[in-house]
């Protein structure tokens, strides 16, 4: 399945831009549906190298004994070590900024329509390919002060520019601990491009309300399963190349 999921998005390619065009006309210059396709391809060619070690080393902190031992570039707010995550979450920060910019920087209040359009359209088929994370990277780009003020150029936009953004706004919603997002994601299936920032909210909190050690002495191998099989759950299923 998921073979045939990416040669499916390999169809087309993305055509040749005017040599004088900047980052942020590239919204204007190519099919929303296949720069939707090319974001999930490299997207998900990042994710699929993400390891549960990767995981663990990223959200989790090193062990209090370990620490003497530990590489101090590693651990939460400084992974150093983990570049496989690190990428993810740069490429999903990458997308927002170019978003926000791509929008911002046009030069009159039609164009920015135009492009504020498209850039919705990109996120819902990324959306329906099931890539999620660029999905959410591109709302968070909506969301930025510097574009969501644009009350005009938000005005400007067709009835189903609105329904669509609308419909992408509660689908990915952080509410209620993104409940909708995880109740797409699980009738979804794989293969598919999750958002990395839930699983390591869950892996953390997993890892927080377990204990470590059982009867004060012992290794808890029951939490480790547990953090395993969520790591499973969440992430490494949707990348497996053999489905």
């Amino acid at each position: 399945r998921t073979a045939g999921w990416r040669a499916s998005l390999r169809v087309a390619r993305l055509g040749a831009m005017p040599r004088d065009a900047k980052l942020h006309e590239l919204i204007l210059h190519h099919d929303p549906q296949e720069l939707a396709r090319q974001l999930t391809l490299s997207q998900y060619s990042l994710h699929a190298q993400i390891t549960v070690r990767d995981v663990y080393q990223y959200a989790l902190p090193p062990p209090k004994g370990d620490k003497e031992d530990s590489d101090p570039t590693d651990g939460p707010g400084n992974p150093g070590g983990v570049t496989t995550i690190q990428d993810a979450v740069r490429f999903f920060n990458d997308i927002s900024m170019w978003v926000a910019s791509s929008v911002v920087s046009q030069p009159s209040l039609l164009v920015r329509a135009k492009a504020l359009h498209s850039l919705i359209d990109v996120a819902f088929d990324c959306f329906q390919l099931r890539n999620f994370s660029s999905a959410l990277a591109i709302l968070s780009g909506l969301a930025m002060p510097s574009v969501n003020r644009l009350k005009f150029t938000f005005a400007l936009l067709p009835r189903i520019a609105h329904e669509k953004l609308q419909q992408l706004r509660e689908r990915l919603s952080y509410r209620r601990n993104f409940k909708q997002y995880r109740e797409d994601l699980e009738c979804t299936g794989a293969p598919a491009v999750v958002h990395v920032g839930v699983l390591f909210r869950d892996v953390l909190y997993r890892h927080d309300s377990i204990p470590s050690l059982y009867e004060g002495r012992l290794i808890n191998m029951q939490k480790w399963l547990t953090l395993y099989n969520l790591v499973e759950k969440s992430h490494l299923r949707y990348v497996r190349e053999d489905m």
